[in-house]
């Protein structure tokens, strides 16, 4: 008789019976001294990431069949009619995430029935479980253990199986530093807020409203000035009320809508009933008179990068909008859009919005009008980097969630991806040893990730993130990213005119470039920047180091950094005209975005 370890909750381990661990996340590396010495082993997908496309359009359709009955439920309990838009805007980053999650969990356990079927496990206790207030909320949980163990137990609850319980404190950590008071990034945040508070005073509809857009906070003053006040900051943060208590009868009533054709399926009503977030349900009346007090009721526009998903105050007040004909803008956030084949953010984002603002890259066939211009991002001065002064080699790293959030990002990809970075670090020569700098994610999710690289590369620098991004890159000679599909920093390396090299391995579907995209990146490959594995791309730094910025000047690679650049990393010196011109155009538009 085997164990299930679900998650990385030690206590909930059954070590009378050998273990199943399932998955690589429940293995925290800094416990390695103790789980190796147990009975274990490790389920193992062989179907995984091979299935992973199809099981995108799967649940794809799940969700655009599951919509239409939490529209209709949904309405029914608050009273009103809202369109399916409505709800998709509202709910739909948060019901995308939830249909991974879950399905991944469901999966596992599937796997498990089959392969043991007279397995044991410890559930968490009911009396621990938490319902997230909002989306924003839902992500603070999803990330750690005791949640992922909930989601787990009531899957088997639902499974009919009856296991023993246990009860924990269950407690989300805020891991985002707080700036200091006297910082200039801190003095920036505080004059937006100071214009945002004006924002509040002032109720002329008749401008595009902002929130989250990634324009740098002088560079936002300064579009706000060039437009007249066209271009206006929105204030408005994650905080939702928290409920005095669950409604119970309304959950209720969504645990028995049926809905389903297969096993999965017919467990979502009963599963959503009880973990639809709070402002979805309890508060979602108080949000909305919230917002009748504090936004102005119909703007011309609403324009967010990354508000759309984590922030339901501003879905809300953006989905009632739209439904009295508010022009919802996008603007793209991150450096993998326009390049990847599956792409959940992309083809949400451009499923709900009016117009959405590009790097540079174009498509047909969405909802939205999808438009090109300067990124929001890289609207800043560029400033100059010696390259052979500079010594470092900036090794940029990154990590995930322990568990599955979002399909093709399977453990089996993050697993690769660790291998990868161990073949890198003990390949490294001398040279590139004495001068490498690790810099890994700012958030590490458990993986334990200073441990590993201590034991992987021991005396090669690591660093953290109190000097900026920007700041640490123009003071390195290199920078590498052994990530570039989901990376940000590489393409801002190419902007600011840093040599870089990028190592990827090919054979994942999460590394899957779409048709439009493939001859970029191959012309990267092409000329010395993208290599499909970790050992070539250590061998390149190695022959390059000393004349990286004669290599980084070659005709033919700054062709091909320039039309990368102007599909994935557009910028412009005349940023702040082209902004203004196209925002008029939008104030002034008597009709949908075209």
């Amino acid at each position: 008789k085997f164990a299930i370890a679900a998650t990385a909750l030690e206590e909930f381990w059954d070590t009378a019976h050998p273990l199943i661990f399932l998955g690589e996340g429940c293995k925290r590396y800094s416990r390695k001294h103790y789980w190796s010495g147990l009975r274990s082993e490790t389920l193992e997908f062989e179907f995984y990431d091979g299935q992973a496309p199809a099981t995108i359009a799967y649940l794809k359709e799940v969700y655009a069949s599951l919509l239409p009955v939490l529209t209709r439920t949904l309405n029914t309990i608050h009273n009103v009619d809202f369109s399916v838009r409505f709800w998709q805007i509202a709910i739909g980053p948060w019901l995308l995430y939830y249909l991974h999650i879950t399905h991944d969990k469901y999966r596992k356990i599937s796997c498990v029935r089959q392969k043991y079927p007279d397995f044991t496990t410890i559930c968490l206790d009911e009396s621990c479980f938490v319902i997230p207030q909002n989306t924003f909320d839902f992500i603070g949980h999803i990330k750690g253990d005791a949640y992922n163990l909930q989601l787990y137990s009531k899957i088997l609850v639902l499974l009919g199986y009856k296991f023993p319980k246990k009860r924990i404190e269950t407690k989300i950590k805020n891991t985002a530093p707080a700036p200091s008071p006297f910082s200039l990034k801190s003095l920036k945040a505080t004059l937006v807020k100071g214009i945002a508070a004006l924002a509040r005073v002032s109720r002329n509809k008749n401008r595009v409203f902002y929130i989250d857009t990634y324009f740098p906070g002088l560079a936002a003053v300064r579009l706000a000035l060039r437009t007249g006040g066209k271009f206006w900051p929105l204030s408005c943060g994650f905080e939702t009320p928290a409920s005095q208590r669950i409604d119970d009868e309304a959950r209720g009533v969504i645990g028995k809508v049926k809905f389903g054709n297969d096993g999965f399926e017919n467990l979502l009503m009963p599963l959503i009933a009880g973990e639809l977030p709070q402002s979805m349900l309890e508060t979602f009346k108080s949000i909305r008179e919230e917002i009748k007090t504090k936004f102005v009721r119909d703007p011309k526009a609403l324009m967010s990068a990354i508000s759309w998903h984590l922030n339901d105050v501003f879905k809300i007040y953006a989905a009632q909008s739209a439904e009295r004909g508010t022009l919802l803008l996008g603007v793209q956030h991150g450096g993998n859009y326009g390049s990847l084949k599956y792409l959940l953010q992309e083809d949400y984002e451009a499923g709900i919005l009016d117009k959405y603002y590009t790097w540079g890259w174009q498509k047909s066939g969405s909802r939205a009008n999808i438009t090109p211009m300067p990124a929001t991002k890289f609207c800043y001065k560029q400033k100059e980097s010696d390259n052979k002064k500079n010594t470092d080699i900036l090794y940029i790293t990154t990590t995930w969630l322990r568990w599955v959030i979002q399909y093709p990002l399977t453990m089996d990809f993050w697993s690769d991806y660790f291998k990868q970075q161990e073949l890198f670090l003990s390949d490294v020569s001398d040279k590139v040893r004495k001068n490498l700098v690790i810099r890994p994610h700012i958030e590490d999710f458990g993986w334990d990730a200073l441990a590993r690289f201590r034991d992987l590369a021991p005396g090669v620098r690591i660093e953290g993130w109190e000097l900026p991004f920007r700041e640490r890159l123009l003071s390195s000679r290199i920078m590498v990213c052994d990530h570039p599909c989901y990376s940000t920093t590489f393409i801002e390396a190419l902007i600011n005119d840093k040599p870089a090299i990028l190592f990827y391995n090919p054979k994942f579907a999460a590394n899957s470039f779409n048709d439009d995209a493939k001859p970029y990146w191959e012309r990267l490959k092409q000329a010395g920047i993208l290599f499909d594995n970790p050992v070539n791309a250590e061998k390149q730094i190695d022959e390059i180091y000393e004349n990286a910025g004669d290599w980084w000047n070659d005709k033919e690679r700054r062709e091909a950094v320039r039309i990368f650049r102007s599909r994935f990393g557009l910028t412009s010196t005349n940023w702040a005209e082209e902004w203004r011109a196209e925002i008029s155009g939008i104030v002034h538009l008597s009709g949908k975005a075209t």
